[in-house]
This record gives structure tokens, sequence and C-alpha cells, in this order.
């Protein structure tokens, strides 16, 4: 019984000191998220964010006006309009179908060249590359968002 109590104690260790040190055991650590192999734009569907100047589109306009500027919008800089969401007056998240071939930075570009848009830009998700490891940033971080009082 000891024995077999020793013999898997030194298969444990073993593996243990093994499988960190094997080539196919990835170095990082770090236990944030990390960002997918995998790209946003599923071929030339792009999913993007798109802010009208105000003087294009009024920040109280209703939906059927916010759904023509959306579409006329879409016929100028020639791509399809899947489906669009308003999150505030003129800022709307839209899913575009671009023309064959063409990249999303060209999409952007191109949208962000329409005068009545002040900008464009991709809708992706973002991964923080570290935690802070300093105890007092979020203390400096709560006395950014309070207001100045001088």
């Amino acid at each position: 019984m000891h024995t077999l109590r020793s013999s898997l104690v030194s298969l444990l260790a073993a593996l243990a000191i093994a499988v960190p040190n094997s080539p196919g055991a990835t170095s990082e650590t770090n236990p944030v998220s990390m960002e997918p192999a995998t790209a946003v734009s599923q071929g030339n569907t792009h999913p993007v964010f798109v802010k009208f100047r105000p003087t294009a589109l009024s920040t109280r306009a209703t939906t059927q006006a916010a759904t023509n500027a959306l579409q006329a919008l879409a016929t100028r800089v020639n791509v399809t309009l899947l489906e669009s969401r308003q999150i505030t007056g003129n800022l709307h998240a839209l899913r575009v179908v671009a023309g064959p071939g063409e990249t999303l930075a060209s999409t952007l570009a191109r949208l962000t060249a329409d005068p009545a848009v002040e900008f464009a830009e991709p809708d992706q998700r973002r991964y923080p590359h570290a935690i802070p490891n300093d105890p007092t940033s979020r203390e400096a971080v709560q006395q950014l968002e309070k207001p100045f009082r001088g």
C-alpha cells in the first residue's frame, strides 16, 4: 500500500512539473479575458456605430425620420442596411453589407466621408490587457470621477 501511494505521489509530482512546461501549454497567466482569434466582421457584413451630425438629424427625430435618414445614407454610400438600432438621438448601431471584397476600413471611410455623418466606428468588443496591481488605482479613478469644486 505504501509503495502504491509513493508511486502515485511521484506520478502526480511529475505531471505537475511536466504539464506547465510542455510545448503546448500557454505561457499566458493573465486572468483577464483574451481577445478571440476570430474577427467580428462576417464576410462583407460589418457591425458599425454611426453618429449623425446635429444638423443632419434632429435629436428629437421620430423613428420614421431616423429610418429614412439611415436608408438615405446607405444609398449614398452604396451599402445594404440589414438592421439598425437607435442608441441615442443621433447615434445608431448598424449592420451593413458592403460591396464584394470591401474591407471594414473602406466601409468606415465611406461612411465617415458622408457630410451627414459625424463619425463611424466599428462595433467591436474591447478587452483589457492587464489588471492594475496598484492598490490605490480604484481611489484614483474615483477621484477623477468626482466633479471639480474650486
